[in-house]
């Protein structure tokens, strides 16, 4: 997509005597919205995987109680 489209877009400005083509503008929005989905789901489903989250800092001061 040309550059100018995307600036001609963002300031309201019309591009020759018909005005700007918002049809590439559209769908290239179209397609970052379904990546931005994508990634939403790839991270929804690996995050549960990972496990539950352990401090360091945890682990330190739960062995200190134990010694002491």
């Amino acid at each position: 997509m040309d550059p100018r489209v995307l600036i001609a877009v963002a300031t309201g400005a019309q591009t020759g005597s018909a005005g700007i083509s918002m049809a590439p503008f559209s769908s290239e929005l179209h397609v970052a919205f379904a990546a931005g989905i994508v990634a939403s789901l790839v991270g929804a489903i690996i995050s549960p995987m990972r496990g539950e989250h352990r401090s360091w800092e945890m682990a330190e001061s739960a062995s200190l109680v134990r010694e002491g």
